[in-house]
């Protein structure tokens, strides 16, 4: 007997299953690896592409709308509080509608944009119907002063007020939770927990499994065959480690793109934030002193309500300089484009796809020579 195999004690059949059995498994293997590279990939595009052409811009557009609306709002009240009124035949005026108009458009793109399902349909159904009323609420006030009514007309007016700005439950409210919701649903996409455990399972995990079969084979391969190296098998474990390296800093490199978006959306959010709080406080005191006129200066008169909103009206004032329309705008673009920037590398091809198909050429060669041997040995 005069095989490598029987020089060596061990009978050439054990030998050749033992071949078959790690060149079966490690193939089996790397289709695995390459399955999981495509899921990690293909669930890697899905979550940055929701976040970059749904997520952010419902960010952008639901700020949009909460400025528009109290903007809108503030634009009525003083238009019912000023002379201005009477001379337009006591209607909110251009701006109100102007700003209705805007935030309609906002809410209607960030429908479309919505990446936080049920609940933000459902947040923007009550949103809408309560735009309905609040807007109703308006015209009436304004036909009620034209008839000179006032009182009534400022009743309407303030029936109007709650629905936009109450506390817990106002439209501006429920818009401050969605938005808060959709950046909450980018920054889960940030932190790519799903990706991490993906990869640990369905890429990670083959992928070591991968390895330690190859370097068991090349010791395995040395031992039996008295050969040091088997080059094939040695190029395809550091092709797998150069995949591995590369795949890990694609995915880091996108995750910086995100996080970077994320900042600015949230440094254009803030902007938004800080108009409509100007906004705001512009609406209570022009709308404290509609009531002060309607209750002849007699707060208490007009019940404890009302004396308790006189009490606030104006008491809190916005400190900093209001932001120009111009750089909210171009904070919004700017977000946009950070946003926009997180885009998967098609360097993604080669750890997801070219690593795993040459890694299973490799083995091919690898084993071809050994296999061959003893496939014409005599049985």
């Amino acid at each position: 007997m005069t095989t490598t195999a029987l020089r060596h004690g061990t009978p050439y059949r054990g030998t050749a299953r033992a071949l078959s059995f790690r060149h079966r498994f490690l193939l089996i293997a790397t289709i695995v690896m390459l399955g999981g590279s495509l899921a990690v990939l293909q669930g890697t595009r899905q979550s940055f592409g929701e976040a970059r052409s749904r997520t952010a811009p419902a960010v952008l557009e639901i700020a949009q709308a909460r400025k528009a609306l109290a903007e809108a709002d503030s634009a009525a009240v003083a238009s019912f509080q000023a002379a201005e009124s009477e001379l337009t035949g006591f209607r909110p005026g251009e701006e109100y509608q102007n700003q209705i108009g805007i935030a309609n458009q906002s809410l209607a793109q960030a429908a479309e944009d919505n990446s936080v399902g049920a609940f933000g349909s459902r947040v923007l159904q009550t949103v809408e119907g309560s735009l309905v009323a609040y807007t109703g609420w308006i015209g009436q006030a304004g036909a009620q002063f034209r008839q000179g009514d006032t009182a009534l007309g400022t009743a309407s007016l303030w029936y109007a007020s709650v629905l936009m700005n109450a506390e817990g439950s106002g439209i501006l409210y429920q818009l401050e939770k969605l938005q808060g919701a959709e950046l909450d649903n980018l920054k889960d996409k940030l932190t790519l927990d799903w990706i991490d455990l993906a990869a640990m399972a369905g890429w990670a995990g083959p992928v070591a499994l991968v390895l330690v079969l190859l370097s068991t084979t090349q010791v395995f391969m040395a031992r039996r065959f008295r050969r040091t190296v088997n080059w094939h098998l040695l190029a395809a474990t550091l092709l797998v480690l150069a995949g591995l390296g590369m795949g890990g800093a694609l995915i880091r490199a996108d995750r910086d793109h995100l996080a970077a978006g994320k900042d600015a959306l949230i440094e254009a959010t803030d902007i938004r934030d800080g108009q409509v709080e100007q906004a705001h406080y512009t609406e209570r005191e022009a709308f404290g002193k509609l009531l002060q006129r309607e209750c002849a200066g007699d707060a208490q008169g007009c019940g404890p309500t009302v004396a308790a909103f006189l009490a606030k009206a104006g008491s809190r004032r916005v400190t900093e300089r209001p932001t120009s329309e111009r750089t909210a705008i171009e904070a919004g673009k700017s977000a946009a484009g950070q946003t926009d920037a997180a885009r998967l590398s098609p360097y993604y091809a080669f750890p997801a796809v070219i690593v795993p198909l040459a890694v299973f050429v490799l083995i091919l060669w690898g084993f071809r020579a050994r296999i061959d041997e003893y496939r014409y040995l005599p049985r």
